[in-house]
C-alpha cells in the first residue's frame, strides 16, 4: 500500500508501516496542503480500514476510476474501501490517516461471513477509534513492538468489523483440549524472557490465530495477553523474594520492556512497586 503515495510527492507524505501476518497498519500523514492524487492501491482482497487522524474537508476518492460522494470527516471517523475495486485518493488539505488493510479470507476466521459492498465514509465508530488509537504509538518503534498486544488489537478489529458489518457464522468452537492448554502453558513458561505473539502460541497448539484467541479465551476466561502478563508477574515476584538480581535484570529475564516498563505493569497488576516485595536486608 505505501507504493500508493510514492512518485513525486513521496517526500510530502510521511509514512510508518507495522505488518503482522497478514494484516498491515501504516500510519500516512503529509502536513502540507495540495498533495493531489495518489497511485491505485494495489488491488487485493482485502478491507481498507481508514481512521482519520486530521480533519478533512476538501478530498476525493475513486474505485475502479469512478468517484465516489466522500463526507467530509472530522478527527476520528472512519472511511472504509473495497480494496478490490482499485482505490485512489486525493486531498488538497493535509491529511493524516491509520490506515489497516485486512484480507477478508482472515476476517472470516473470526466467526462471520464479511461482503464490503460498497464504500462508507464517515462513519463514527468509537470502537476502531479507541483500538486505532492504541496502536498508533507501537508505530514510533515497530522494531520493538509486543508481538501478542498488536496481534490482539488487530483480532480485536477483525471481529468488530464482522459483528458490525458482516453475517455471523451459526457453528460454535469450544475451548483449548487438556493437552492443547498445557502446551500453551508450556510454550509461555520456556519463551517467557522473549517477545511472544500470538502466532506462536497458536502454532504450538497447531490452531488458527483467530481459533485458539476464542479457545483460550473460553478455557481459561482470560485473553492470551492478560495470561502472559500475569505469568511475567508471577515470575518476576519469585525473582524478587527469592534472588537479588538488579530489577532491570528481572525485567529482561521476565520478558517486560525494561526496568520502566516492569514497574509500570507491577503497579497496574498489583498497586505496589517491585522494589516494595523485596526483603528487607539486615
Amino acid at each position: 500500500m505505501t507504493s500508493a503515495f510514492g512518485g513525486t510527492r513521496a517526500s510530502a507524505a510521511e509514512l510508518r508501516e507495522l505488518r503482522f501476518g497478514p494484516f498491515t497498519v501504516i500510519e500516512v500523514r503529509c502536513d502540507a496542503p495540495g498533495y493531489g492524487q495518489s497511485a491505485p492501491i494495489p488491488a487485493q482482497d482485502a478491507l481498507l480500514v481508514a481512521l482519520q487522524l486530521r480533519a478533512n474537508f476538501d478530498y476525493d476518492m475513486w474505485e475502479d476510476g469512478k468517484r465516489l460522494d466522500c463526507l467530509p470527516v472530522s478527527r476520528g471517523m472512519v472511511n472504509i474501501n473495497d480494496l478490490r475495486r482499485g482505490v485512489v485518493s486525493a486531498s488538497k488539505q493535509p491529511f493524516h490517516a491509520l490506515t489497516f488493510a485486512l484480507p477478508v479470507q482472515d476476517l472470516s476466521e473470526h466467526g462471520g461471513e464479511l461482503e464490503i459492498g460498497p464504500a462508507r465514509t464517515g462513519l463514527i465508530d468509537p470502537v476502531i477509534e479507541g483500538l486505532g488509537m492504541a496502536l498508533l504509538p507501537v508505530l514510533e518503534h515497530p522494531e520493538r513492538a509486543p508481538h501478542m498486544f498488536v496481534e490482539h488489537v488487530l483480532l480485536a478489529l477483525g471481529a468488530h468489523l464482522i459483528h458490525r458489518f458482516g453475517e455471523p457464522r451459526a457453528e460454535h468452537r469450544g475451548g483449548l483440549s487438556i493437552r492443547q492448554l498445557q502446551h500453551a502453558r508450556d510454550f509461555v513458561d520456556a519463551h517467557l524472557s522473549e517477545n511472544i505473539s500470538l502466532s506462536d502460541l497458536a502454532a504450538s497448539c497447531s490452531l488458527s490465530v483467530s481459533h485458539f484467541a476464542r479457545a483460550f479465551r473460553l478455557s481459561t476466561g482470560m485473553p492470551p495477553h492478560r495470561f502472559l502478563m500475569e505469568q511475567r508477574v508471577a515470575r518476576a515476584r519469585e525473582l524478587l523474594t527469592r534472588t537479588k538480581l538488579p530489577l532491570c535484570v528481572i525485567a529482561v529475564e521476565c520478558g517486560f520492556a525494561d526496568q520502566s516498563h516492569l514497574t509500570k505493569v507491577f503497579r497496574r497488576v498489583l498497586g505496589v512497586t517491585p522494589g516494595s516485595l523485596r526483603p528487607i536486608q539486615r
